[in-house]
């Protein structure tokens, strides 16, 4: 557990007084191992992975070996994530998992047994000869298989969160296991649900906006987590995704206090990192749903400077502006957007409103 909330300095002290007690408990050697590779300490891996090959089955050794290639270049990906697209990181390692070639060089159905309608059966339990895991950790692995790969809209595990004394038993072991990634994968599980939910029934309804807050409750116990992984970004965006979706107008009752939520969420994003430019089009929304002017203005700000001709950007600062009655500005918005798109009907009449009101405010008392 040190190890997946990222207390690698801790987690090695342990380890160390664990190999001195007890030196042949082999396990010792992978967890060491896991922490090197996550460190980039190649050398110190390769030396662990040499005390293995003894004892271990060559397949075996052949996936941690695998194991101190990959973790090295997926910790990066998660970092270069937060100063760019947040679910960026996410694509990024599975790159780099690609780059290794490892479902070719190592085929996971080899060592990972299926997982259909039985949360229970545990990736720990998996035919690997010789490696035995401390019984926390198999649920929390369990759990971690079951919700990454639910989060990949797999038809077969998205029943199981679907059903809900199955997605009770997996709620209670998420819940248990204080790390950040697996609350975020489980937090992304849940937003999947919703989508599905919503396209099947086609009901914008109570039980929509109910599973809207699950999976907002789980983004937000991931941002307030520890773990390996900086993470912050992640759950933090689907956090406000969330919240902004139960706040839409669009909804028949929407939910007046998550959108006040989901602006704060869009601010507390912008102190930490800029807007990604394929979240500008939704956290512009946020804010503007909100009345939350400035916000929006300080997005279309960054917007327009990095593509000064994008006519949604146009159409969301016409909005914006006269929305907070600056006319002038929505105006002179609406007008830029009408020399590139002559038909905007909304946009015209946005124009128009806009002048007659500019011209009703300034026009001198009678």
């Amino acid at each position: 557990m040190l190890i997946l909330t990222g207390e690698l300095d801790e987690a090695r002290a342990t380890l160390d007084v664990g190999e001195a007690l007890l030196p042949e408990y082999l396990e010792f050697n992978v967890l060491q191992l896991l922490i090197h590779a996550l460190r980039g300490e190649t050398a110190a891996a390769n030396a662990r992975l040499d005390k293995l090959k003894t004892v271990y089955q060559a397949e075996v050794v052949d996936l941690l070996g695998v194991g101190v290639e990959v973790l090295p270049l997926i910790v990066p990906e998660y970092k270069a994530g937060l100063n760019g697209e947040p679910r960026e990181s996410i694509t990024g390692m599975w790159r780099s998992l690609k780059i290794t070639n490892l479902l070719t060089r190592f085929p996971a159905a080899r060592l990972v047994p299926r997982i259909d309608a039985e949360p229970s059966t545990a990736i720990a339990s998996a035919p690997v000869p010789h490696i035995r895991l401390p019984p926390v950790a198999r649920p929390y692995l369990d759990a971690l298989l079951l919700v990454s790969t639910t989060a990949l809209k797999d038809p077969n595990l998205l029943s199981i969160i679907q059903n809900d004394d199955q997605h009770a038993r997996l709620k209670r072991v998420v819940m248990n296991h204080p790390e950040r990634f697996l609350r975020y994968l489980y937090g992304y599980a849940l937003l999947v649900r919703s989508q599905e939910y919503l396209g099947r029934t086609k009901s914008d309804d109570d039980r929509y906006m109910e599973l809207l807050a699950d999976a907002a409750a789980a983004f937000r116990l991931s941002w307030q987590a520890k773990g390996l992984f900086d993470l912050d970004l992640l759950p933090l965006d689907g956090l406000l995704t969330m919240e902004g979706v139960m706040g839409s107008p669009k909804r028949p009752k929407p939910d007046l206090e998550a959108r006040k939520r989901a602006a704060a969420y869009v601010r507390e994003y912008m102190n930490r990192a800029q807007v990604p430019a394929n979240r500008r089009l939704l956290y512009t929304i946020v804010a503007k749903n909100a009345e939350d002017f400035q916000t929006a203005r300080r997005i279309l700000d960054d917007w327009e400077a990095s593509a000064p001709k994008d006519t949604e950007a146009m159409k969301h600062r016409a909005e914006i502006e006269f929305k907070a009655e600056n006319y002038l500005a929505a105006a002179r918005a609406a007008r830029r957007l009408l020399d590139v798109d002559k038909t905007n009907k909304a946009i015209q009449d946005l124009e128009a409103n806009a002048l007659r009101n500019l011209k009703e405010i300034t026009q001198p008392p009678k």
